[in-house]
């Protein structure tokens, strides 16, 4: 069946529209502090299924037309050998003999004719005919050989629910003509299926089709869409299988990380004898086999996570419905599910992913920083990890070559899958509470990557995913960076990082990397995915806690899979000295005031690139829809011209000179850069904490929370005469503050600078030098206010 969905799905009723709509599924319970829109962002191959081009795709998406990008040169023909060697590696799947003696004594197949009865013959479309008659047959050989777990059951008119996070969020619904179904402690926490259905317990999809109808090519997308949302819905699933039937043939299809293998057709009446074996195989008892991790399991309603894999309770998992989880098929399909140690009650993250075999493994990286102890960076946990396989070894050792394109057959990439283990330092940094403690972690996640630069390590792919919220009690820090598995050891180089466009998060990716000039990938780049991070949260949330709905449309382009369209908003954004204008007043003065000046910098190192992609845009290389969005930019800049001013890079101090010497890559033209950020995030966390100008930085009123001081600051008196902030003037407050400081300072940055801006040994935040023209507030420090 094609896709349906709430807008156009023919003739379902609105009642059975509204039972799909049923309970809570997994992943449906994302906190409602985050945007849905953000909580999902892959590392880009191409065009995937976890980019999107625009909302409206978003509410109805094209997942055929995703799969096929994301799946093209996968596709592997493993012929006859795939089936024949899965039939032979399934201990629970019966000899040719006992299926042979299953098939003389069952009714429903006539050995003389080599006939499944029922199924009806040359017909002229799909109906219920067929369908019944493979479910009937189905279940059949499923009830004949002790799957008392398993069902097949018809679901052409029964509309299935997409979670919110896979990309297509709630109003998707798919009807798969038939379901495999199922139960297990790796699969479910239910002892038996459910009514309404749901992809949480499919075991295997299948499309019915009738033979004179089949298009491989475009039925296997069909197969591909049911497949992904298995791995959504079932976040623990290493592969699954799926078949393509007719009346007269099936074919075997296995969906893994590396995108897709599919078998020889075979004939449902003279190779009977397989096509029962199929079927068992995929229907296996052992949950390993189907395609399940069972370290994660359902023991009496509680989720556990058992590194041994012997049903150990020791470790509990605290988020079974809402892992964090990439969406795609293709991929690392990275899942973090949050752990507590039941005996100590210390609470971890337990890491799954796939890395191509060539990757240089996380866990290196991990402990490098662990041995260098590195303070702003994740670290290994308490439980070392392991490896789990190779998409290889599940797909025994056919070899991955993807089918003939052109006279060529691409290879396609090995994949080793394994997980490891990460304290549990807080939530992403979008769950963000309040503003001082944003920009508290934004400053930590800045000195993170460079404490990885300091000892060789570019992370390549800081977003806001990879960047947390340190809400540990013992911690004296407010945020750190983690995620490594895209890193690269500079020691392992001899001329530096390459630029690689399929490296990194499409939102956050530099527009160095975005252009796909050859190049390096360095320090430069790392800051400035940081900033892209900075500007996705600080114009994306009307104030903490309260995401701004719909997503802005600029912010979608970002992560447009079109990497011109992305690279093109991104310019735009950052070119045009308007944009703080999409800061809300309620993310206050601080934010909009540090993107002012961030956005200097970033408009200085990156004006190279950003002329290389003007001149091919003058070129005429600019796409023809991109070309009324060139005119808006032009338009946007005869209004608002960025003036660009000369960069200028603070004075180390000679600890900080000596801190360069100590390390091999940190050299002072690094450091200077980094501390150039950092004095910017750091004055504005002062200017969060304190909001109200001071005796000292106000000469037109007392300081001393009068009428007038706070009439200025759009704040007001309670009953108490506690002040309040007022929301109907706080723009005209960030307004006010935001003219005062570019009327005071003037000149250029280089003025700007008194001294030196830097964390004291324990890395607490000090006082910044920025004094662009006003004095400090007589004491501060970001824990004196408790954040």
């Amino acid at each position: 069946m094609p896709l349906s969905f709430t807008r156009d799905i023919g003739d379902v009723t609105a009642e059975m529209c509204a039972h799909a709509f049923y309970g809570t599924l997994p992943h449906e319970k994302a906190a409602e502090s985050a945007p849905a829109e953000i909580q999902l962002l892959g590392t880009p191959f191409g065009k995937g299924s976890e980019t999107i081009e625009d909302e409206e795709q978003q509410a109805i998406p094209d997942l055929r037309k995703r799969m096929r990008d994301e799946l093209r040169d996968t596709w592997v023909n493993g012929k006859k050998r795939f089936v024949e060697t899965l039939v032979r590696q399934r201990e629970d799947v019966p000899s040719e003999e006992v299926a042979t003696a299953f098939l003389e004594s069952y009714e429903g197949f006539d050995c003389a004719t080599k006939t499944w009865k029922g199924l009806p013959v040359n017909p002229e479309k799909e109906d219920s005919a067929v369908y019944e008659a493979l479910e009937t047959h189905l279940n059949a050989i499923l009830g004949s050989f002790g799957r008392a777990s398993r069902l097949v059951v018809r679901t052409d008119r029964k509309p299935m629910r997409h979670c919110q996070g896979s990309r297509g969020g709630k109003d998707v619904l798919t009807m798969p003509d038939i379901l495999m179904l199922g139960h297990g402690p790796a699969m479910t926490k239910y002892t038996s299926i459910q009514e309404p259905y749901a992809y949480s317990q499919c075991v295997a999809p299948i499309e019915a089709k009738i033979q004179r109808q089949v298009d491989h090519k475009e039925d296997r997308l069909q197969l591909a869409v049911y497949a992904r949302e298995c791995f959504v819905q079932q976040p623990n699933r290493r592969y699954v299988y799926a078949l393509l039937i007719t009346e007269e043939t099936v074919r075997l299809y296995q969906f893994d990380r590396a995108g897709a293998m599919y078998s020889s057709e075979y004939k449902l009446g003279e190779d009977a004898v397989t096509f029962v074996q199929i079927v068992l195989a995929i229907s296996t008892m052992n949950e390993y086999d189907l395609g399940l991790d069972d370290r994660i399991f359902w023991r009496d309603n509680t989720c556990y996570f058992d590194p041994s894999r012997t049903g150990l309770t020791r470790y509990r998992v605290l988020n079974p419905d809402t892992p964090f989880q990439r969406c795609a098929i293709r991929g690392r399909g990275t899942t973090c599910w949050h752990v507590e140690d039941q005996e100590d009650k210390d609470q971890f993250l337990a890491k799954f992913a796939w890395r191509t075999e060539e990757r240089y493994p996380e866990w290196k990286h991990l402990m490098k920083v662990q041995e260098s102890g590195l303070r702003h960076v994740g670290t290994i946990g308490k439980l070392k990890g392991q490896r789990i396989g190779t998409i290889s070894e599940s797909r025994y050792g056919i070899p991955l070559l993807a089918e003939e394109v052109k006279k060529r057959r691409p290879e396609v990439s090995d994949r080793v899958g394994y997980w490891i283990s990460q304290p549990y330092y807080g939530p992403s940094l979008e769950y963000f509470d309040s503003v001082p403690n944003f920009l508290r972690a934004m400053y930590d996640v800045v000195l993170g990557s460079k404490e990885l630069y300091s000892i060789g390590i570019i992370h390549r792919d800081i977003s806001i995913q990879n960047a947390l919220l340190d809400t540990r009690a013992e911690s004296p820090d407010y945020g750190i960076l983690i995620d490594l598995d895209m890193a690269v050891s500079l020691d392992r180089t001899t001329s530096g990082v390459k630029t690689d466009i399929k490296t990194g998060t499409r939102a956050f990716q530099s527009l160095k990397v975005l252009s796909g000039e050859k190049g390096y990938h360095t320090y430069l780049d790392e800051l400035e995915s940081v900033f892209w991070a900075f500007s996705y949260i600080a114009c994306s949330y009307e104030s903490p806690g309260v995401p701004k709905k719909p997503t802005p449309s600029f912010l979608m382009q970002w992560r447009s899979a079109n990497v011109s369209i992305a690279t093109l908003a991104k310019q735009n954004f950052l070119e045009n000295k308007n944009s703080w204008d999409h800061i809300a007043p309620g993310m206050g003065t601080a934010v909009p005031m540090l993107f002012d000046q961030l956005q200097d910098f970033f408009l200085a190192v990156t004006e190279g690139v950003r002329a290389k992609l003007r001149s091919k845009t003058k070129a005429g290389k600019a796409r023809d829809d991109q070309k009324r969005q060139i005119e808006q930019r032009r338009r946007q800049q005869a209004q608002a011209v960025a003036v660009e001013q000369p960069l200028a890079l603070p004075e180390l101090s000679e600890d900080e000179r000596r801190e360069c010497r100590c390390s091999r890559w940190l050299d002072e033209t690094v450091l200077k850069h980094y501390k150039r950020v950092l004095d910017e995030i750091a004055y504005a966390v002062e200017v969060a904490e304190n909001p109200r100008p001071s005796e000292e930085t106000d000469d037109s009123g007392d300081g001393d929370g009068s009428e007038a001081d706070t009439g200025r600051l759009g704040l007001g008196a309670d009953d108490d005469g506690q002040v309040q902030a007022d929301p109907a003037t706080q723009e005209q407050d960030r307004r006010w503050y935001l003219n005062d400081v570019d009327g005071v300072s003037g000149g250029s940055l280089e003025s700007q600078y008194a001294g030196s801006s830097k964390r004291g040994a324990s890395g607490d935040l000090e006082a910044s030098s920025l004094e662009r023209g006003k004095k400090r507030p007589k004491s501060f420090h970001p824990r004196s206010l408790g954040g």
